[in-house]
Formats: C-alpha cells, structure tokens, sequence
C-alpha cells in the first residue's frame, strides 16, 4: 500500500514549488524487484522543481531517488538531511521524557553537541553531571541549565586520565547519585591528512579520547549499573565509522571501533538490564566541524566537506539532543546495541524491531558474495557467536 508523504526538499539558492498536477512513482536506486528494507517503501511523492541544487525525497529518513525524475539537478548520495519528512523542524514526537531522579553524566558537555545533550536531559528531570576539560565552558553549561531550573554540577577531568576520572565519578555518586544515564560525548577530530603525513602520537591521541575515554567512563558506571540492573550507555560515534572517509583515518577507526565496542558492550550487559547505543549525530555546526571546514589541512585534503554546509545540509545540535534523550528514556531499549543516526525514524524502527533483529540491521557487518556465503556456515567463531546469541 502506497502512502503520500510530504517530502523534504534541500536545495540551495534556488525556489521550491510542488507541482501539484504532476506526480512521480519513486523506485529504489538499485534493483526495483528487490523486497525493501525498513524505510523504503516506494512511496508516491510530488514533483519539486528546482533550479539549482538537489532533490532528497525521504520516508523514514531513507534517502531514494525516483528513476523516473527528470529535473536538471543534481543528485547527491548523502545521508546529511534535516529530518523527518512532513516535519519542518525536524523534531521527534515519539514520547514525552521524563528522567526524574535519574542522574546523568554528559562528557565533551562544555559546547556543541554535549551540552546540547546535558540541556536536554536536565529539561527532562535528570540531575546532570557535565564533564570536560574546559573549566569555564562547563559552568556555561551548569549556569544555563540552572537558570532554566534544572540540577547541573560541572566537573573539569580529561576522560583519558583514568586516576582523574575515577575521582569524579566518585564526586558525582556522593553528591548527585548513582548513574543512571552516562553519555559518551568527549571526543577530538584530529589530524585530517594522508596518515604517513600525520604524526602518530597525535594520530593515536585520536584513538585515546574517542575510544578509551568512552571505555574509561563505561567501566567505572558499570559495576553500579549491573548491580542495580539498570542503565544506559549512549556512545557518540559518526556516520563515517560505516565507510571509508580518506584523510581522516584517526577520527574514523576511533569511531568505528567505538560502534563495535558498543555492540559487544550491549550483548554482555543484556541479562543485567543495561542498554547499549552507537548513536552518530550527522554533520551538526559546531567547533570541531568548523575546524575541519576552515583549518588548512581541512581546505587542503577535505574540499567536499563545505559542500554540507553550503547546500545547509547539516543537523540541527537540538535533534541530536532529542533523539538521546529519547535513547536516555528507555523506549528504545529494544534496539540496544544498533547503530543509530539521529536521521533514522526511531519510531519506525521500533515499529520494525522484529525484521531489524531478524536480518541484524543497523549494526556493521561484512557483506559477502551468496555464493560464498555457504562456506562460511561451518567458521568456528561465527557459529559461537550465533550461539551466544
């Protein structure tokens, strides 16, 4: 069964108008015979004229383009949209949040997508710890959530340094709680360049903020989750862990490894009742995006990246704190351990929980031929893993 769908139209420079004499069937990129997975459905969509730019139909934040389009533009394979389709803000209306006497821990908290994320969850009832390393930039934080009339308390600790860090967790248990909630936000780009160009201690730097630090956390709220059988764990990952992003191969293995780790971590924390997401925020204007936009060595190596920002293709910081705090809540506990963007429908993959676990969708997987698929039946380690699971 068709459904109509107002779509979103991304274009730069150029006036929208929906034709409202003409409609389009919108088939997949590749085979029309194939069954559809979750989000795309073929849909009838009206026709937008465009004069320049790009058209991006979504349904269920899937981006297709129709075969039968037969505008001028240009059509870009990205996953960088605003929302969802038939929603101008772009903002989730899946269930109201309430974190009361919870307490949650948001690292990276002082700017951007952090405190983004720490305003939301402390809107939402939760007692929130803001760490990072920047004093000032996490009482800004603290300040607007408490001028807003939530319960913050910043703590300045650098989530590699493991002694540190244990010291505030241990703040944060005496004077807020137990966690219930801890976000793994703190991270660095570092260098973007080929990687025999970059130096390795910095190179490596990468991997200990966005890898270790997140390990580091996890490790010291998990014994207290698993005796109380609760918790949640977001992990702050990146669209890029899933394919290759040349030049910036520090970021991406930091990422990628962290979307494993939060996969492994949500199967051995499963039988305690603690769930497990990889959540990547898309290209959201902060800091660390314009440093990659504007630094040499991003202008050099990295040209495209301007294109997202200049086509206004990134992701409001406030959808990035919503979907969290709608992992944070608990109602989409089903899909612990997958790997989430906040331009997935969560509603829609709740709805489709069942086809998601059968066919181990939104999770990073390696993709073989069929016909070498059969030989691969009797691998010891796959046939343990299927096991356990």
């Amino acid at each position: 069964m068709m459904r109509r769908c107002i779509c979103r139209i991304v274009c730069s420079r150029a006036v929208l108008s929906f034709l409202t004499t003409s409609v389009i069937q919108a088939n997949l990129l590749n085979d029309a015979n194939r069954k559809p997975h979750i989000g795309e459905n073929r849909l009838t969509f009206g026709v937008a004229t465009v004069r320049a730019g790009i058209i991006v139909i979504v349904e269920g934040n899937k981006i297709m383009r129709p075969k039968s389009c037969t505008t001028d533009s240009t059509w870009a394979g990205t996953e960088q949209i605003l929302g969802h389709c038939g929603n101008d803000r772009g903002q989730m209306a899946l269930t109201k949040i309430d974190l009361r006497n919870k307490v949650a821990v948001v690292t990276g908290g002082g700017r951007g997508i952090g405190r983004a994320i720490a305003l939301r969850l402390a809107n939402a009832g939760a007692k929130v710890a803001v760490i990072a390393r920047t004093e000032n930039e996490i009482a800004e934080t603290s300040r607007l959530i408490q001028q807003a009339g939530g319960h913050a308390r910043p703590l300045a600790g650098d989530v590699t340094n493991a002694d540190a860090m244990s010291s505030v967790f241990s703040v944060i248990e005496r004077t807020l709680g137990y966690v219930s909630i801890l976000v793994n936000d703190a991270g660095i780009i570092g260098p973007i360049a080929p990687f025999w160009e970059t130096s390795i201690e910095e190179w490596w730097r990468v991997l200990d903020v966005n890898l270790r630090g997140a390990a580091l956390c996890s490790h010291l709220v998990l014994p207290g989750m698993v005796t109380r059988q609760h918790g949640r764990i977001i992990n702050l990952i990146s669209g890029g862990a899933a394919f290759s992003l040349a030049y910036f191969s520090g970021y991406i293995a930091s990422k990628a490894a962290l979307a494993r780790f939060s996969e492994v971590l949500a199967a051995e924390t499963k039988p305690h009742g603690i769930s497990v997401f990889a959540l990547a925020p898309a290209t959201v204007r902060t800091a660390m995006s314009e440093h990659s936009l504007n630094s040499p060595d991003g202008k050099k190596w990295i040209p495209w990246f301007a294109r997202i920002f200049d086509e206004g293709l990134t992701v409001p910081v406030e959808r990035v704190a919503e979907f969290a705090a709608q992992l944070s809540s608990g109602v989409a506990d089903a899909l612990s351990g997958r790997f989430l963007s906040v331009t997935d429908d969560l509603e829609l993959l709740l709805n489709n929980v069942a086809e998601i676990d059968q066919e181990n969708l939104y999770s990073l997987r390696v993709r073989k031929l069929p016909s070498a698929v059969a030989s691969t039946k009797f691998d010891a380690i796959r046939k343990g893993a299927e096991q356990a699971g």
